[in-house]
């Protein structure tokens, strides 16, 4: 890809999940529906991932044949070139769209810090569109559930998801520090203060 463009489909990850069968984390057999066996991911590189986030169901065809794969092989390539960058940025909670039941608590003055991983060259462009995904101003083609994630609602009901791989443009984002960790280290990209450049 050689230039940032429009964000549709974005897969949901989930902290590692499945029933612990004779020692092996067990994967959801129906997460990809019926596309590709694993999406499309080889076996290998579902026992790298496994243990590190989960993918949940998308409900859409376009998640199932190959667009994982393909974005998680483009960043694979970047970070194999040294050209995959971790950073991370904070969105104020009030910048995030508000959830239709109410504020689960007070979000006066509050931050979320969103941890990143993307291509060196897309840093800025990736930091504005996850503040504009957590704004509401981004349509896709399945909900992300990033704002709820965020800015959880007065509801029992509260999202499991913790990471998005976004697939058209090939960049990571994650709610907390230690998946975004173990898939830097995953990716064999070190973890540096990031600097505005």
């Amino acid at each position: 890809m050689t230039e940032f463009g429009r964000t549709w489909l974005v897969q949901r990850l989930e902290p590692p999940v499945g029933s612990l069968l004779g020692g092996k984390l067990k994967d959801n057999p129906f997460i990809f529906g019926g596309g590709l066996r694993n999406g499309g991911l080889s076996d290998d590189a579902m026992d790298l991932l496994r243990d590190v986030f989960s993918f949940e169901y998308m409900g859409a065809a376009e998640y199932e044949f190959g667009a994982v794969p393909e974005a998680l092989s483009a960043m694979a390539a970047s970070a194999e070139a040294g050209a995959l960058r971790a950073s991370s940025f904070a969105i104020p909670l009030k910048a995030v769209a508000a959830p239709w039941r109410g504020d689960a608590g007070d979000i006066a003055n509050k931050l979320c810090e969103i941890y990143v991983l993307c291509p060196t060259g897309w840093i800025k462009e990736a930091h504005k569109r996850i503040a504009d995904l957590a704004a509401g101003k981004v349509s896709t083609k399945m909900g992300t559930s990033f704002a709820n994630v965020l800015r959880p609602d007065a509801s029992d009901y509260q999202p499991t998801t913790r990471g998005w791989l976004e697939l058209d443009n090939g960049f990571m984002f994650f709610a907390g520090r230690e998946m975004w960790e173990q898939t830097c280290a995953l990716f064999g990209v070190e973890i540096k203060d990031y600097v505005d450049e």
